[in-house]
């Protein structure tokens, strides 16, 4: 088979960050249950980039999920979010 292309010529706007942040966000540590949020969000990052392809999404978000999970329970990698 093809080897899924890595780049995308597609741009999307950035929106404004709020400042200050609204009241109603709670900064928290990221937790094992976000892992799969984190690598969705770190994908479509690339993707909005230009520097991946959608096609090649699915295998970047399980790539990320597989080593994102045992870092951060090792605490390799911390992660924060922002939640209503």
């Amino acid at each position: 088979s093809d080897p899924i292309p890595l780049l995308v010529p597609i741009r999307t706007p950035l929106a404004p960050m709020p400042d200050p942040l609204p009241d109603d966000l709670v900064l928290r540590q990221a937790r094992a249950s976000d892992i799969r949020t984190i690598a969705e969000h770190r994908a479509a990052m690339w993707v909005d980039m230009g520097s991946l392809h959608v096609d090649a999404v699915p295998v970047m978000v399980a790539e990320t999920v597989a080593r994102l999970g045992p870092a951060l329970a090792e605490g390799r990698y911390v992660g924060w979010l922002l939640e209503p």
